[in-house]
């Protein structure tokens, strides 16, 4: 991964597996960025990378063509809003749109916006998804998926996180802070870099809790951090302390220490999480699903993420238990 972000030279080292070593860049949705690296050293390795490039151009595509649409219609509702993840992140860390493949468009709203938002995707031929129309949904995970008969999906959010996974109490100062990013002839509202790397460690957070691979969102933390440079990332730790999200910015430290680059990322990450070691960790992140892998007590990781505070720990494991609660009402049919 080090090597994608040309922190460190490529070396020729024996290949795994191929079979499974394609598998893991898929599920980490790193195989656009990582075989170009390899294709030379296998046929098999170049025709993979040739069909997930051409997938992930029409993919991406089609989600630009999205957010083209739905940006308009929610700028006509004067409603203020985040195209987030996707191509115009992508674009912002590494200069191109096509880095990864993005099945569906992520917008962020305000709470009180949500179901004028969701009504303004509606009128322009969105429908909600049979799976996310129910108030655990749009309660509990602050969310709810849409789609069009052209394909295109939107995730509309008006929360960052989800419960037992920690994130900022509102997502407020993110919206103040849009700005636009220029992709050919059109112009999205998208976060900041720093707000992008809080995002991104946000979304490993929540990959992390519910044991998904994280590699992408490594790298993207890691190319972010490469972007803002010393003093803007100091800056970024001081906002996320601001933002009270100093366990979830340095669990993105640490997981950039163990799996990209330990030199881009502050001293104080390796303390984060001491009881787990950097192989276990990366076996976390980028192979989650191996068989008989040690894994740290979610209880444990969330206690380390709330940074050790007891109330935050509390009112969070609270909230956990109550979407659980309301995940079993929502599968009765109750909700």
């Amino acid at each position: 991964m080090a090597e994608v972000l040309e922190l460190s030279p490529i070396v020729d080292q024996d290949l795994p597996d191929l079979d499974v070593l394609i598998e893991v860049l898929r599920i980490n949705k790193l195989s656009v960025q990582i075989l170009p690296l390899l294709r030379d050293r296998h046929a098999k390795l170049a025709a993979t990378y040739n069909n997930h490039r051409l997938r992930t151009v029409a993919l991406n595509a089609q989600c630009l063509r999205s957010a083209t649409c739905a940006q308009a219609v929610l700028e006509s509702r004067g409603l203020k809003f985040l195209l987030f993840k996707g191509p115009p992140q992508q674009m912002q860390l590494y200069g191109n749109r096509y880095a990864r493949p993005c099945a569906d468009l992520d917008i962020l709203v305000q709470p009180a916006d949500f179901v004028t938002a969701r009504i303004a995707l509606q009128e322009i031929g969105y429908k909600v998804a049979q799976k996310s129309n129910s108030l655990w949904w749009s309660r509990f995970l602050g969310e709810q998926h849409l789609s069009h008969d052209s394909g295109a999906i939107i995730d509309l959010h008006h929360r960052l996180h989800q419960p037992g996974s920690p994130g900022p109490a509102t997502v407020t100062s993110f919206l103040e802070r849009g700005r636009m990013l220029a992709i050919d002839e059109t112009a999205y509202v998208v976060p900041p870099l720093e707000d992008v790397l809080l995002i991104c460690c946000v979304n490993l957070a929540k990959a992390l809790f519910n044991r998904e691979p994280c590699g992408g969102y490594v790298l993207d933390i890691a190319a972010a951090l490469l972007r803002l440079g010393a003093k803007d990332r100091a800056a970024c730790r001081d906002r996320a302390a601001q933002l009270g999200m100093q366990g979830i910015f340095l669990l993105g430290m640490r997981a950039v220490s163990a799996t990209v680059d330990r030199s881009i990322v502050p001293d104080s990450a390796d303390e984060f999480l001491p009881s787990v070691d950097d192989l276990t960790l990366r076996d976390m992140l980028l192979t989650p699903s191996l068989p008989d892998m040690h894994w740290i007590g979610r209880r444990e990781m969330l206690w380390a993420v709330c940074s050790e505070r007891g109330h935050r720990y509390i009112a969070e494991l609270s909230w956990a238990f109550a979407s659980e609660a309301g995940r079993r009402m929502f599968a009765r049919g109750e909700v």
